[in-house]
């Protein structure tokens, strides 16, 4: 049985559905890097909710904020001048 896996998990498909995960997860990364760096709150706040326009009926605003690096009073600014 560890034969066949070991065969599997060294095989061409493996291999490239790897790297095509390794890729897209380094894009994702360097492109969050890029907008807390580059953006400000506002273009990063606006952005998060025009691709998740849900999003604060699923989490609460700490996480929110945390995620977009800003404090929950900040956001609640943010929210009230959108």
């Amino acid at each position: 049985m560890k034969k066949n896996f070991n065969t599997y998990i060294e095989s061409p498909a493996v291999d490239y559905l790897r790297n095509l995960c390794l890729r897209e997860g380094v894009l994702r990364h360097y492109d969050r890097y890029v907008d807390l760096h580059c953006k400000t709150a506002q273009q990063r706040y606006n952005d998060l909710i025009s691709k998740h326009p849900d999003l604060f009926s699923l989490f609460p605003l700490k996480d929110i904020a945390s995620f977009l690096n800003i404090t929950q009073t900040h956001l609640s600014r943010l929210r009230k001048n959108t």
